[in-house]
């Protein structure tokens, strides 16, 4: 039997809803299954808008955090890819440095980043803070600045 889907969340409702129904009690198993699926599904059925390259900054802050904040923040980059969300994915006013955001635990996450045009549609992701306050620090809108002139340079 095949089954066509003219919609991608309702493929997705239906994948969760079967496995969920045909592995009670194996909600982690399930749950990564679920998402490797999606995944595939994505990469497969769905142009991606850009390119990511974390730079060395980028990845020393991932592996700082908790790995469920990183997975969180990957997540969202790779949804940003493919779904316009300002949710997640958000240009900062009077720059040209954007931020990706991720909430955990009631603590806020920020992965700075900047576009690169000559190479296309590309995101290079400079650095990353876990947020104490409202308003994003402006030392560190400057140090993905600089970031960015750097990069650049090169």
């Amino acid at each position: 039997m095949s089954v066509k889907f003219n919609n991608y969340n309702s493929l997705i409702f239906i994948l969760k809803y079967l496995f969920l129904k045909l592995m009670p009690g194996k909600s982690n198993y399930v749950w990564v299954i679920y998402q490797n699926l999606k995944r595939d599904y994505i990469g497969k059925h769905i142009s991606k808008r850009f390119e990511i390259k974390y730079l060395p900054d980028a990845i020393k802050f991932l592996e700082s955090i908790k790995t469920n904040v990183a997975e969180k923040l990957i997540y969202y980059i790779s949804k940003t890819r493919v779904i316009n969300d300002t949710g997640i994915f958000k240009k900062l006013k009077n720059s040209y440095i954007w931020e990706f955001r991720a909430e955990y635990n009631n603590n806020e996450y920020r992965l700075f980043a900047f576009w690169d045009k000559q190479q296309n549609t590309f995101i290079a992701c400079t650095h990353g803070i876990k947020k104490k306050t409202q308003k994003t620090p402006k030392k560190e809108i400057e140090k993905a600045e600089q970031l960015r002139i750097k990069y650049f340079e090169r």
